[in-house]
């Protein structure tokens, strides 16, 4: 199993939910976190091995005697992101294909430059509720910051899906963080088959975890505003503004409003 193609799972933000699909994920006895590095924020600087292998790549242009150095470069970036996965792999046991977790979408439009193989799930949420969630969290932040964290975040999302949509069920899917609430089962389902696993072994006891019956603030799941969602409803109108007027059309995109009159 750890030389199936890797499961890669990235959020738009931190507080996307990453943490419970991945809980659910991992009832499937042959899917496993690496080790200490279970959330390793693989993709957050992964824009940087591109620029070094494309600044070598423009050195070996001017040596006469490298003969396609383009060639060499892309070796180069399967021999560097080739040792990332090992570093992973080897956290895990034999017989187990390897869960990546990335709790932001930073860098997503690299994924497929730097692990083509992988299968990638995309977790998305209403941005007001993680907004929310992330002002209960970290109420001496001004809420501008989470809004534009999340707008951002978005936008690489939908760049690269409109970018990658011919691989789209066959190198990556995207998952709704309510959706994944409140049909689990259904949800997980549809994962295992586009993972190409079987759902037979999978512990269907698994999907009674529910981030509602939790009272503990999770910083990963964000699952503390499902105790209380749509919450953003009591917002004043200026905070509605200034998120409508930040990532409101990212909020439209995704469908999450249908126009700005909310």
């Amino acid at each position: 199993m750890k030389t199936q193609p890797p499961v890669f799972l990235l959020g738009v933000t931190p507080l996307t939910g990453i943490g419970y699909l991945s809980e659910l994920l991992l009832g499937h006895p042959s899917l496993q976190t690496p080790g200490p590095l279970a959330e390793d924020h693989l993709m957050e600087n992964a824009h940087l091995l591109l620029e070094y292998a494309e600044k070598t790549c423009i050195r070996w242009k001017g040596l006469t005697w490298v003969e396609k150095p383009e060639v060499w470069r892309d070796t180069l970036i399967r021999h560097l992101t080739g040792s990332i996965l090992d570093l992973l792999t080897a956290q895990i046991a034999n017989g187990k294909r390897i869960l990546v977790k990335t709790t932001a979408a930073k860098n997503i439009n690299t994924v497929f430059k730097l692990f083509p193989e992988a299968k990638v799930v995309i977790l998305v949420r209403d941005g007001r509720d993680e907004v929310d969630s992330a002002m209960q969290l970290s109420p001496h932040e001004a809420y501008r910051l989470w809004i534009e964290q999340w707008a951002e975040g978005a936008r690489s999302v939908r760049n690269f899906m409109q970018a990658s949509a011919g691989l789209r069920g066959k190198s990556w899917d995207l998952v709704r963080y309510e959706e994944l609430v409140e049909e689990p089962g259904a949800m997980v389902s549809s994962l295992l088959r586009f993972l190409q696993m079987d759902a037979d072994t999978f512990d269907w006891g698994r999907i009674q975890y529910n981030p509602r019956a939790r009272h503990q603030w999770d910083k990963d799941q964000g699952a503390r505003n499902e105790t209380q969602k749509c919450a953003w409803r009591k917002w004043g109108w200026y905070r509605k503004r200034v998120f409508k007027r930040i990532a409101g059309e990212e909020l439209i995109k995704f469908g999450y409003a249908s126009n700005e009159r909310w």
